[in-house]
C-alpha cells in the first residue's frame, strides 16, 4: 500500500510537475509547509526529520529523525544546501541531481553486499522537516 501511494505521488510530481524553485547548483525544491521561524546558520545544531526516495518511488531512507551541525562535512552537498534553505518548522521536498547526491559511486547497502540502496548517477528526493534549531 505504501509503495502504491509513493508511486502515485511520484507520477503526480514527475508526470505533471510541481511548483518548484531551483538553486544555482541545480537543487530543485518546493516548500510543503511554510514557517516564519529563523533560518539556521553555519555551526548551528539542528534536528531534522527526513525521508529519502528514488525517482521510481523506492524509499531508500525510511522516515528518521537526526541531528547535525549546519555546514558539517560528511553529508551530501544537496542535503546540506537543503537544510540552509529551510526555516525552523518548515518542511520541503528537495530533488538532488547526481552531482549533489551520491554521484557516480551510488550508495551501497551496508547489509546486502553488492546491492545498491542508491544506484550510481541517481537523482534522489528528500523530504526534510527542520524541526528545531538548538
Amino acid at each position: 500500500m505504501k509503495a502504491m501511494l509513493f508511486s502515485l505521488f511520484f507520477l503526480l510530481i514527475f508526470g505533471f510537475g510541481f511548483a518548484q524553485n531551483t538553486t544555482s547548483s541545480g537543487l530543485a525544491y518546493e516548500i510543503l509547509k511554510a514557517s516564519v521561524g529563523p533560518k539556521p546558520q553555519k555551526g548551528d545544531e539542528v534536528k531534522v526529520k527526513l525521508m529519502g526516495i528514488l525517482e521510481d518511488g523506492t524509499i531508500f531512507q525510511d522516515e528518521a529523525k537526526t541531528s547535525l551541525i549546519v555546514g558539517q562535512p560528511g553529508f551530501l552537498p544537496g542535503f546540506l544546501e537543503a537544510i540552509e534553505i529551510l526555516k525552523e518548522g518548515e518542511k520541503g521536498r528537495f530533488v538532488l541531481p547526481p552531482h549533489l547526491g551520491y554521484g557516480a559511486k551510488g550508495a551501497m547497502d551496508d547489509f546486502e553486499p553488492n546491492t545498491y540502496l542508491v544506484p550510481p548517477n541517481s537523482t534522489i528526493i528528500f523530504e526534510i522537516e527542520l524541526m528545531k534549531i538548538k
